[in-house]
């Protein structure tokens, strides 16, 4: 089992600064940063150290074994402590301009926020939302407002409607808009913003654990962050316009990291592996259950597997990656399900063949009259289909020229219109073999030659010639 465990002794009780107890923790990305009591006190939570065992790149762990050790635990620390050096850089920019500073309580309530942005997530981070059907963002809420440590722990500084104040900050949850102020806009795009908290954390905290090289300068970036009133008295993030360089640079290498590495055949494959995965279990749980090895299974395991969308708050926050790593290990090995078993064998990428389509009827068809056989219904084939933009415009990013408020849009020089989309087809050769070996218990005589890519031109040819 892959320990995903942080030395919370790093962290030391530090003398009293501005009549609050501070800790010391070592972080590798912003050095050695101060922690609060109140901050120190929600890590302490079990809910927030189920983090640990929570990868913050899901499957990307396989082809990097530094990845093993980056959860959303350290992402969630960094990014508490990133939004409280934003809101005192916009500090220092009021009180450069003799304008009213932010209140602490707002600073402390975007710390706590982004603590707990993350705190909702379950196995494999955003891979699991898909098992689940259920985003990180409800089950934050739940978290937050239920019977958990977190919610006690937060009770004991925050009012119910300062609570759901928090969670509207970091979920958007549109039926607690209600529990705005005039801070909430600004507090919003610190935290969820395309310049954010969350964003600018991970896109160093990833280049950092996947030994990727940024040219982007983070301080450049955060000396930048100003604040302005827009016409409703509300106040609204903006950046000076000497930012735009960095910030040009950082949204095109994270565009290139999707492209090279987010969306790698790896990560995209295991995530739709699993997907079949808990497919397969479900509809032959009754056969596979019968095997002796799965009394060594959870009983939370099964269910998340079984009955996904009918697990419990309790339930949910029992499991994590090692809950299901455990699991596919001892289904790999044990398993009389071969179908199962190949979907729960660590990553190969040899044993897969893409294909350029997203048609996968097509692929269903052409592989069946290669391999004589029905394909309605396989285990084999894995869809994926991905569409990130270089820039969300609906989320502008506001940048002060010279005292004029403009979109990012409207001075950039990058092509803000790009946009990565994949779509591609993979099938599995050793799932297809046992698959057709259940259905004809005949041995099926593999040719690891085959040139799918033809049969699809000639299929497309000919259905065109028709």
């Amino acid at each position: 089992m892959t320990n995903l465990s942080y030395n919370l002794n790093k962290i030391q009780k530090n003398s009293q600064l501005n009549n609050q107890s501070y800790y010391n923790f070592k972080d590798v990305i912003y050095g050695d940063i101060k922690i609060p009591d109140y901050i120190n006190n929600l890590m302490q939570t079990k809910e927030f150290k189920r983090l640990k065992n929570i990868r913050q790149l899901g499957f990307c762990y396989i082809d990097n074994d530094n990845l093993s050790n980056y959860s959303r635990f350290i992402h969630s620390v960094g990014s508490s402590y990133l939004s409280g050096q934003m809101i005192n850089q916009i500090n220092s920019f009021l009180i450069k301009n003799n304008k009213e500073t932010i209140p602490e309580r707002k600073s402390e309530m975007i710390q706590t926020a982004m603590l707990l942005h993350d705190i909702g997530h379950g196995p494999f981070s955003h891979s699991s939302e898909e098992v689940f059907k259920y985003s990180h963002e409800l089950r934050t809420r739940d978290i937050l407002t239920g019977e958990t440590e977190v919610n006690e722990e937060l009770k004991s500084k925050w009012s119910k409607e300062e609570i759901k104040q928090i969670i509207y900050i970091i979920t958007k949850l549109p039926e607690l808009k209600d529990y705005s102020d005039k801070y909430t806009p600004m507090l919003k795009s610190v935290a969820c913003g395309q310049v954010a908290a969350d964003r600018m954390d991970w896109f160093f905290r990833d280049a950092y654990f996947a030994n990727m090289k940024t040219d982007v300068d983070k301080n450049k970036i955060i000396k930048a962050f100003e604040v302005f009133q827009n016409e409703n008295k509300e106040y609204e993030l903006s950046l000076n316009k000497s930012a735009v360089p960095e910030i040009e640079k950082m949204l095109t290498e994270r565009y290139q990291r999707f492209k090279e590495f987010y969306y790698s055949d790896t990560s995209n494959l295991s995530n739709k592996i699993w997907l079949n995965f808990i497919k397969r279990f479900k509809n032959n749980a009754i056969n596979i259950l019968s095997d002796n090895y799965t009394s060594e299974l959870s009983d939370t395991f099964i269910k998340a597997t079984i009955s996904p969308e009918k697990i419990t708050l309790d339930e949910f926050l029992s499991i994590d990656d090692n809950t299901f790593i455990d699991s596919f290990n001892k289904i790999s090995k044990h398993s009389e399900d071969k179908v199962l078993k190949e979907l729960s064998k660590p990553f190969n990428k040899e044993k897969f063949i893409n294909i350029e389509t997203n048609d996968d009827e097509m692929v269903k068809s052409i592989l069946g009259e290669l391999f004589n056989t029905n394909l309605s219904e396989t285990y084999s084939l894995f869809k994926s289909e991905y569409s990130t933009p270089l820039y969300k415009k609906k989320d502008e990013i506001k940048i002060n020229d010279n005292g004029k408020i403009k979109n990012f849009s409207e001075i950039t020089k990058i092509d803000i219109n790009k946009r990565l989309n994949i779509n591609y087809i993979s099938f599995n050769k050793d799932i297809l073999n046992e698959e057709i070996k259940e259905k004809s218990e005949k041995e099926f005589i593999r040719n690891e030659n085959i040139n799918i890519s033809k049969y699809i031109n000639i299929y497309e040819f000919s259905k065109q010639k028709e």
